[in-house]
């Protein structure tokens, strides 16, 4: 029988980190679990996030900022046969609480414990600690390593045992309540590592269990920075002394636990001048935390002599103790257990593949599924939960001799990503289980995993090289890059899309385009059609509309048409001069190896409208939403667009668009109902469109309203999950129909 399980949580001025937390919980696999959270005496946010949670976690206060009191308040609020005590900054892994609750089978164990990966959440901060009856630990990479070098004695008293360390640890309500629960002279440090000791003598066993795995990210608190350094350090020294008195004095006799805590003095008196003389800390910082350490060893010394048998607290009675089931999102075996590759993912300045992926990702966690990313970056390796979504960030490896999985003949840059992603993907898989992997077509990006054949692998569609050859000069003019890069990228695009498990299309015009262009047809029965969905964003303040803002956002190059928009300004200028151009998107986009192709052009039409025509260059996104909610007027000349997500991102805001009519823009932008479209090429129909929409409001109001009612009702992010779940599911059934009965729906719920 699977035992209930409270989850306590101790926080204390963390309302940031908490909720990332609480979020967290949401995807746990396991069946029967309750939260109970002991805040106190927090000063910040920390209510307000609670009051969210009140109908679905337990909420108790402790008085103190004493780490043990707050544990014992939450222990007499508990139900669970299993309390398992996880940190304020920590984030479990989904199957967290399966692999602890498993130990406890064995009749004899009373605590178990999990390794813990350090704020990367790549590398790990501890797995296996052993302690001896000083407090002294020591790490071991498992408990092999630590019984094969003779560290730990079993049985009551061990001199050196396994310890927990408290950011995951768990233990049997029955064993932790009949040794007291946690002494509250501990107020902060080695509460835990005390509770083991008592637990062995009285005869339980404590395990560590691998696969039990939480990420610290590691916040600041009222004892210690964001960067680790102490602020104060009076409570660890208590702690530490008053643990040598209680465990090593009765053990080893009074004299030495004397002599180890001199000893011990002096280290720390080492480690502050370190601290000082590499300017971590000022002088006067060094000097109080010297003073510290006096103090709280002496005032350790004396809570020993006054507390001989620990200052415990008596958990509450029975019936105080209800129940209280945490809902989850979605059982754990109705859930996909997905993984996205691209190269680029938010927070920053991302391209549409980012973007879509970003609110795919986050839209089908939002319904319950497992969601991971991998994504790229120049850094070291992290792994972080954010909105749900596990976004494993990795440096690109260098793979010069790698055959295996067999890739196409493809330019060495591109074979390096799709190695070093299909490793973290394999790494994820290991970990958390996949179901299925989805990377685009652009730069072939799931090839490695396509290749493997062990995993269902998506392909989803974007631009294409073959697609935007006609508008990269350089990709045409340069005889040894086309054959060297661009050649072999396009041959590996129709692999991919000959193997692929799914071809998840964006519009229909992506399909058409694609099948004309590399002269093929895409099977239908591995074909699904899901158009972008968007998430309401609002800015910070509410703009003022102008009447004459007219926003363009896009990277300065031919396929998006900049060119032609720059023509256009001087024609609309001429018969508008109110007429206000603001530029958003990264000017310096090189298409023929010599330098930005249409940044000079830009800027002389800036300089001829001083004023009048602004370029932002690439900005974060609050200010792109900020740009969105100001604009009477989006504009998007494009070459091509496989679905032109940036309308979508217009219409949101209920802003009239004006775009072409080409590729998927069509099916986005519907002419003279939502926006209007002209020919590409045409700097003066573009000039035309705009100026009759800034000489009628009227009509500007009307398609900015027809434009935010499609968005809301045919393009949201839900809608776009629901139909991307379905596609999966029936892929991984072995089948995917070309059309889902839920895209022909403005909403639905999962069946």
């Amino acid at each position: 029988m699977v035992p209930n399980v409270s989850i306590i949580i101790n926080t204390y001025n963390r309302a940031k980190s908490l909720a990332r937390t609480l979020e967290s919980l949401s995807w746990l696999r396991y069946e029967k679990f309750e939260v109970v959270v002991v805040n106190g005496p927090s000063s910040d946010d920390t209510a307000a996030v609670l009051d969210t949670y009140a109908d679905r976690i337990k909420i108790g206060s402790c008085p103190e900022a004493n780490l043990s009191m707050s544990r014992n308040v939450g222990l007499a609020m508990a139900s669970g046969e299993i309390v398992a005590y996880l940190d304020d900054d920590a984030i479990p892994e989904p199957d967290w609480l399966n692999a602890l609750s498993a130990f406890y089978a064995d009749p004899r164990v009373g605590c178990v414990a999990g390794y813990i990966r350090d704020h990367t959440g790549y590398s790990f901060q501890c797995k296996v600690t052993v302690c001896d009856r000083f407090g002294d630990a020591e790490g071991y990479d498992n408990v092999e390593a630590a019984l094969a070098s003779g560290a730990v004695m079993h049985g009551p008293g061990s001199a050196r045992y396994l310890s927990p360390t408290g950011a995951n640890s768990s233990f049997r309500r029955r064993a932790l309540v009949g040794i007291g629960g946690f002494d509250e002279v501990f107020a902060y440090f080695l509460d835990e590592t005390d509770v083991a000791l008592r637990l062995i003598d009285a005869g339980w066993k404590v395990a560590y269990q691998p696969a039990a795995e939480v990420h610290h990210k590691f916040a600041s608190s009222h004892l210690r920075d964001a960067n680790r350094i102490p602020t104060s350090i009076h409570v660890p020294a208590r702690s530490k002394a008053y643990f040598v008195i209680r465990h090593a004095a009765n053990a080893f006799g009074l004299g030495k636990a004397v002599d180890y805590l001199a000893d011990y003095r002096i280290a720390r008196r080492q480690d502050k001048r370190w601290l000082a003389n590499n300017g971590l800390i000022d002088a006067d910082q060094h000097a109080k935390l010297v003073r510290e350490i006096a103090s709280g060893t002496e005032s350790g010394v004396a809570e020993a002599f006054m507390w001989p048998n620990g200052r415990l607290a008596e958990p509450g009675c029975e019936e105080e103790r209800t129940f209280k089931p945490f809902p989850i999102l979605l059982p754990k075996d109705e859930r996909l257990r997905i993984c996205f590759i691209s190269q680029d993912y938010p927070p920053g300045p991302v391209g549409g593949i980012a973007v879509w992926t970003h609110t795919l990702a986050t839209a089908l966690a939002a319904l319950g599924h497992e969601v991971s990313v991998v994504a790229r970056t120049k850094e070291h390796p992290r792994v972080d939960l954010e909105h749900g979504v596990w976004v494993h960030r990795i440096p690109q490896r260098h793979h010069p001799e790698r055959t295996l999985p067999g890739l196409p003949d493809l330019p060495p840059l591109i074979a390096d990503w799709c190695f070093s992603a299909f490793d973290e993907v394999q790494r994820i898989r290991a970990r958390r289980s996949l179901d299925i992997v989805s990377a685009p077509i652009w730069d072939v990006e799931g090839a490695a995993c396509l290749a493997d054949g062990t995993l269902t692998t998506v392909t989803s569609l974007h631009s294409t090289y073959q697609l935007v050859l006609p508008s990269k000069k350089m990709w045409l003019n340069d005889e040894n890059y086309r054959r060297l890069h661009v050649n072999k990228l396009i041959a590996a695009e129709v692999w991919m899309l000959e193997r692929s498990s799914l071809i998840l299309g964006n519009s229909h015009a992506i399909v058409r385009d694609i099948e004309q262009a590399y002269g093929l047809t895409v099977d239908p029965e591995r074909l699904r059609i899901v158009p972008h969905g968007l998430v309401p964003e609002k800015p910070a303040v509410a703009p003022v509309k102008s009447g004459s803002r007219i926003l363009y956002v896009g990277r300065f190059e031919t396929r998006k048409g900049v060119d032609v928009l720059a023509k256009a300004i001087p024609l609309v200028m001429a018969t508008h001069p109110e007429a206000h151009f603001v530029l958003v998107g990264d000017p310096n986009v090189d298409e023929d190896g010599r330098g930005p192709t249409y940044l000079g052009l830009v800027r002389h039409v800036v300089d001829r409208y001083p004023g009048r025509v602004e370029m932002l260059g690439a900005v974060s996104r609050e200010t792109l939403i900020e740009e969105y909610a100001r604009a009477d007027i989006f504009v998007a000349p494009s070459r091509y667009e496989s679905f032109g997500l940036i309308f979508l991102e217009a219409m949101m805001h209920g802003v009239a668009c004006v775009g072409t009519n080409v590729g998927g823009i069509p099916e986005v932008v519907e002419h003279e109902v939502t926006g209007l479209l002209v020919p590409s090429e045409d700097p003066a129909a573009l000039a035309a469109a705009l100026s009759r929409l800034i000489a009628d409001p009227t009509l500007r109001g009307r398609l900015g309203d027809a434009g935010y009612a499609a968005v809301t009702s045919m393009f949201t992010a839900k809608q776009m999950a629901e139909a991307v779940e379905d596609a999966f599911e029936s892929a991984l059934e072995g089948c995917a129909p070309q059309y889902s009965q839920r895209l022909l729906a403005t909403a639905g719920g999962r069946r």
